[in-house]
């Protein structure tokens, strides 16, 4: 029986969401409230480094599927989870500045985020580049 409740408890530990994915999960939802908790939770994780919450944020403001279109804070979680790392966010990061959207238009900072998500090997990143170089 020991062993039994032991396999149990165990098995409830490792098949546990995270708060992360309870969030993620809940983001999902049709439920508005636990929606916006889940905003909640993503921009407390982002804040302390959590990349993917950053990108979810910048995906969330930047998606018209939400009702809460905001370019401007896109462009900030985005690049947020950049800076922390998220090849992806540092290609949209490359392509916001060099479009201007949700920020000034700025084609240094532009580059500078095509060419750290090519080191990642980003491959937008690294065509957009060639792309430029050849133009």
């Amino acid at each position: 029986m020991r062993y039994f409740l032991l396999l149990i408890t165990l098995s409830l530990y490792l098949f546990a969401m995270t708060p992360f994915e309870k969030s993620l999960e809940d983001f999902y939802s049709d439920n508005q409230t636990k929606q916006e908790a889940s905003i909640l939770y993503f921009k407390l994780a982002a804040k302390e480094g959590n990349k993917d919450a950053a990108f979810i944020l910048g995906y969330y403001y930047k998606s018209d599927t939400f009702n809460h279109k905001d370019l401007k804070s896109s462009c900030f979680w985005y690049e947020l989870s950049a800076k922390h790392g998220e090849r992806s966010a540092m290609f949209i990061t490359g392509w916001n500045y060099y479009k201007g959207i949700g920020c000034e238009q700025n084609r240094k900072l532009a580059l500078y985020w095509f060419n750290e998500a090519s080191k990642l090997g980003d491959i937008q990143a690294i065509e957009i580049l060639d792309y430029l170089e050849t133009s």
